[in-house]
């Protein structure tokens, strides 16, 4: 079966091809049957068996637009997509030998080759081309590539052709210990002198260890968006709180600790005339942590398994100049002692002073700081013994624990300011959420308490978009 479809268009691909020359198609309604239906098109194309797309797993080979009537001119109403595989740790380069196809009009190519880091249409796309202009320069990809080819107009052109090989230059598969070992970019610290996409994969080799990265140097083209040299870092796979932060530019970013036990780097260089690139050492972390940056999460040793015996872990975190923190308990689990005299949790303000030693297993209540710098300091005994905790921290430029920018984060909480206590002085505080490209977003309210009918001067209201472009989802007083 190639795909089971209901609701609106929406959820249907553009085109829905078989992969030979029968296509069975069923459409099924039950006694409520009261919608409009649907309606499409159908029309027949060439295949892989003609030479118009198709699987290559060559390390070297050439690609040509098909031409089935033998008359130098490729076919109307193609609908080409080849797919590249090569061995791990190589990558596919591709030199554009040849190429006319229909110029490029006002709003874009109708004839076009596209190019994908991946095997899809979900991953970077690294060209597309069209017109008789070839590349002088050579497009390099990951291990996997997808090729494109969408030629629909009556007019016809000359054949274009690809060629491409593997070869191993850069990415792979790593293991990460606990001495620092080293990436760098093509040819660092000179330029590539090429276009680059390269993917590395490293593991800690053990699920409850993290994997650290720290770049010793930066000197990347800095572009709108860093769409001409780019540097990635993402947590795999993308579950809860998973990152991904782009650097471009020569700024030294702060070191970068995986959520889970894999993360992914990625570089990407869209132009001959690079930049000196990128060095950067990686290794299993340890506990102590220093993070800066405006909201996020963090959680204990070995998190969600049991925390170690004898663990003692500092964790700094810095906001943005003129915001404060808030931090938010989304579990709490330490060994509880009197006094916490065992297990605890400790938290610090700017000033050294502290704001809240906790453990138990009750959730505690948010801690508001009055500046951007918390300290907190994890230590478990001999025993060790229980999860331990998985904290958000969120900053705001309106007051301690008074809105903010939330970005990334696929789940969460936050409450109002100050809560479980009252608030007395009027406010207005505004968060922003933003999870990944292609989601939605969920809310629950979990308690709230205010004066009945006073919906004019104490409510929460939810948005469907930031501020120029929202619409009104709901409104909730008492």
């Amino acid at each position: 079966m190639i795909g089971c479809y209901c609701g609106n268009r929406q959820n249907i691909p553009e085109v829905i091809k078989s992969t030979g020359n029968q296509m069975y198609i069923t459409f099924m309604s039950n006694h409520e049957g009261s919608s409009r239906g649907f309606s499409g098109f159908y029309r027949s194309n060439y295949g892989p068996q003609h030479g118009c797309g198709g699987v290559l797993r060559q390390s070297n080979g050439t690609i040509t637009s098909l031409d089935a009537d033998g008359n130098g001119l490729y076919e109307d109403d193609m609908d080409c997509e080849w797919r590249i595989y090569v061995d791990e740790n190589k990558r596919v380069t591709l030199n554009v030998m040849d190429l006319n196809l229909e110029n490029e009009l006002f709003f874009g190519c109708q004839d076009y080759l596209q190019i994908y880091d991946g095997l899809t249409k979900n991953d970077e796309l690294l060209t597309e081309l069209c017109g008789s202009s070839v590349p002088n320069y050579t497009i390099s990809a990951s291990s996997n590539v997808r090729l494109g080819s969408l030629p629909h107009r009556l007019e016809k052109e000359l054949c274009w052709f690809q060629s491409y090989v593997s070869r191993a230059v850069c990415g792979g598969a790593l293991n990460a210990t606990s001495t620092p070992q080293t990436i760098s970019s093509l040819n660092y610290p000179t330029a590539a002198g090429e276009t680059v996409s390269c993917t590395w994969f490293i593991d800690s080799g053990d699920p409850s260890q993290h994997v650290r990265l720290h770049v010793t140097d930066l000197q990347l083209l800095e572009s709108w968006g860093c769409q001409s040299e780019r540097l990635i870092f993402s947590d795999q796979p993308k579950g809860d709180y998973a990152q991904e932060l782009v650097y471009c530019g020569s700024v030294l970013p702060h070191s970068f600790d995986s959520i889970g036990a894999r993360v992914k780097i990625s570089y990407y260089l869209r132009t001959t005339s690079g930049s000196h690139g990128f060095q950067l050492t990686y290794q299993i972390a340890d506990c102590n942590q220093n993070i800066s940056k405006g909201s996020g999460h963090f959680v204990s040793p070995k998190y969600p398994s049991y925390y170690p015996a004898n663990s003692n872990c500092t964790i700094q975190v810095t906001s943005p100049e003129n915001t404060t923190l808030a931090l938010y308990f989304h579990d709490f689990r330490i060994e509880d002692a009197p006094a916490c005299g065992k297990d605890f949790l400790e938290i610090k303000n700017s000033s050294s002073a502290t704001v809240a030693r906790l453990c138990g297993h009750n959730q505690p209540s948010p801690v508001f700081m009055t500046d951007n710098l918390a300290t907190l300091r994890f230590q478990s005994d001999a025993e060790g013994g229980n999860v331990g905790y998985d904290i958000i921290f969120i900053s705001s430029t309106q007051g301690p624990g008074c809105g903010g920018n939330i970005t990334g984060l696929e789940s969460g909480e936050f409450t109002s300011p100050g809560y479980p206590g009252s608030f007395s002085d009027p406010m207005t505080c505004v968060w922003f959420i933003t999870p990944d490209t292609g989601r939605t977003i969920q809310w629950h309210v979990s308690f709230m308490s205010e004066p009945e009918g006073d919906c004019d001067n104490n409510y929460v209201s939810f948005y469907d978009g930031f501020p120029e472009f929202n619409t009104l989802i709901s409104h909730y007083c008492a």
